[in-house]
């Protein structure tokens, strides 16, 4: 190594300096810092200290942190000399646990900041909040964040503690969130100066604590970016508004699935006779090319609701089922049928289920194991009492196993969320 050092020390300075950019900054700097005043002048130039990673680029173009070796060095002897150049910086995840020698040395200097996670490590709802909110608390000069923003990232949500934290300087984040509500707080106005958002999410639905304000306009964002892979029906309610609001918009990115639409309409027959067929409806949508409608018509003696669409295949299906009537041949224990041969329904596409307008027999229907075997991630919206009332105060153990499945739960008329529902829900997302 010191021979390769004088033979560095014999080079102009131009052509040591067009060497030494061909290399990672990170190498640069942990290899030859402090080995000589003139390469120590060369290491202090904004070139290898104004954009710093310290993280490295594994065979299979995988992120990875440095050694615990080099880290070490980096937090001890370099870092503390460059930090006050240091505009753009690099880190893993498992590394903020320095994080109070990186508070003391970056808290003004930077200005753009990416924190990102080893590929086998997870993180809590609740750590990734708290990162969050003690970067943009300690960073008081940050324009550029991105907080680990992957696709098959963790997600986070602000819908049990609100965020508190405002920037006055942040101009681009990067961020994964679990739901709109989670959304349309990073542009509630805490983020004053901010022209460009980059957001993926987990689902996108209207929800009854929908409490942020999605009408103020957004002058200042010129860039906007949503994904999410969880089919919505919400787009013209939730996602219209709040493109309404950006009146400067240069640049939109819109990754959703495809849109889906229900149009439902009930009609009063008095003694007519020429009465539609399904054939007839379907007809109405011929303009409508390269579209996938399924329609049906259904004739009842008094006033019903159904859903009836025969020959359609969906993907993502999303059910509402709105019956306030018992039912009628309701299968029970209790019952003359021979209850112990009939067929468990499946519904192996179901994503989103809406009980909130059912009779409790329907919601006895999906969530007893004995009837019904839901898919796993199912998004369900019921009425507390009622879903209080299947479980048996949550203590059912025929519900257990499609409770289990619920992985986004949307509940109407309950303010907060009881300790003993999160025992009973323990991997599933309140909303």
């Amino acid at each position: 190594m010191k021979s390769s050092l004088i033979q560095l020390d014999y080079l102009p300075d131009e052509v040591l300096l067009n060497i030494l950019k061909k290399l990672d900054n990170n190498q640069v700097l942990y290899s030859l810092m402090n080995t000589n005043e003139r390469l120590n002048n060369f290491l202090h130039d904004s070139t290898f200290t104004s954009h710093l990673s310290l993280m490295d680029c594994s065979s299979d173009n995988s992120m990875k942190p440095l050694s615990i070796t080099i880290l070490e060095r980096f937090y001890s002897q370099i870092l503390p000399k460059i930090h006050h150049k240091i505009q753009w910086f690099n880190v893993e995840m498992s590394s903020m646990e320095h994080n109070n020698v990186l508070n003391n040395l970056f808290k003004k200097q930077i200005i753009s900041l990416c924190i990102s996670f080893k590929r086998k490590q997870r993180s809590t709802d609740a750590e990734n909040r708290i990162i969050f909110e003690d970067i943009m608390t300690v960073f008081t000069n940050l324009q550029y964040f991105r907080l680990n923003y992957s696709i098959n990232a963790p997600y986070m949500s602000f819908i049990t503690s609100p965020p508190t934290f405002v920037s006055s300087t942040l101009l681009e984040l990067h961020i994964n969130v679990e739901n709109f509500n989670d959304c349309l707080y990073m542009l509630d106005g805490r983020f004053e100066q901010l022209q460009s958002l980059h957001i993926n999410t987990s689902c996108i639905f209207r929800t009854i604590r929908l409490i942020i304000d999605n009408t103020e306009s957004l002058p200042n964002l010129k860039s906007f970016s949503l994904r999410c892979d969880v089919a919505t029906s919400d787009y013209q309610q939730l996602i219209v508004p709040l493109l309404n609001r950006m009146l400067n918009l240069e640049k939109l990115h819109l990754h959703l699935i495809k849109f889906t639409f229900n149009i439902r309409s009930d009609i009063r027959l008095h003694d007519q006779t020429n009465l539609l067929s399904n054939k007839d409806i379907q007809c109405t949508f011929d303009d409508l090319i390269d579209n996938e409608i399924i329609t049906s018509v259904d004739y009842f003696l008094e006033i019903e609701r159904a859903n009836n669409f025969p020959g359609g295949i969906f993907k993502y299906v999303q059910l509402t089922l709105i019956n306030e009537k018992a039912q009628y041949d309701k299968r029970s224990s209790t019952s003359n049928d021979n209850n112990e041969h009939l067929s468990i329904i499946e519904y192996p596409h179901l994503t989103k289920l809406d009980l909130s307008e059912a009779h409790h027999d329907y919601i006895e229907q999906f969530l007893l194991d004995t009837k019904t075997c839901l898919p796993n991630d199912v998004y369900l919206v019921v009425q507390f009492e009622e879903l209080k009332r299947m479980t048996h105060c949550f203590e059912s153990n025929t519900t257990r196993t499609n409770c289990d499945k619920i992985r986004s739960l949307a509940l109407i008329d309950v303010s907060a969320i009881p300790i003993y529902l999160r025992k009973y829900f323990p991997c599933t997302k309140f909303l």
